[in-house]
C-alpha cells in the first residue's frame, strides 16, 4: 500500500508539506510542551504514509514513535493526547493520524454546516434544546 501512496506524493510535495507544517508549529505551537513538539516533529518524517490520499496522513504506532523520539510509550501517548487536544493532530483510525494546524479547517466545516439543506430533523426537539441552552447560559 505504501508504494501505491508514493505515486500520489512526490518527494517535493512531501518536503513542502513538511516545511509548511513545521513553520506553523514554530509560529503557533510555542506553548506546547517540548515532548509534544518532538513527537510532532518526528511524525513529519512519516508524512504521506496514511491510508488516505492525503500528504498530511501518517501511520505510526506509539512504540515506533517512542523509539523515534527517545520518549517512553506513556510519554508518547500523553503527548499525542495533548497534541490532539490542542488541534495539532487528529486521530483518523488506529495508529493513523492527520497532522493538522489548530483552526485550519473551521471555515470548511462551518461552510458545510451552513449549507445543509435540512439540518434540523425534529423542529420541536431542536427548539426545546435551544431554549434550554439559552436558559443554561444566562
Amino acid at each position: 500500500m505504501e508504494a501505491a501512496r508514493a505515486l500520489f506524493h512526490s518527494p517535493e510535495e512531501l518536503r513542502d508539506t513538511r516545511e509548511i507544517y513545521l513553520l506553523d508549529l514554530s509560529e503557533k505551537g510555542a506553548c506546547l510542551p517540548e515532548p509534544v513538539k518532538v513527537c510532532l516533529y518526528a511524525l513529519t518524517f512519516r508524512l504521506g504514509t496514511g491510508a488516505l490520499i492525503d500528504p498530511r496522513g501518517v501511520t505510526c504506532t506509539v512504540t515506533e514513535l517512542a523509539a523515534a523520539t527517545g520518549l517512553s510509550d506513556a510519554a508518547v501517548e500523553n503527548a499525542l493526547c495533548v497534541a490532539e487536544a490542542h488541534g495539532w493532530i487528529r486521530e483518523t483510525s488506529d495508529k493513523e493520524y492527520r497532522l493538522t494546524v489548530p483552526g485550519e479547517d473551521i471555515g470548511m466545516y462551518e461552510y458545510w454546516l451552513q449549507n445543509l439543506k435540512e439540518p434540523v430533523r425534529d423542529t420541536a426537539v431542536y427548539q426545546r434544546m435551544r431554549d434550554q441552552l439559552v436558559a443554561a447560559t444566562r
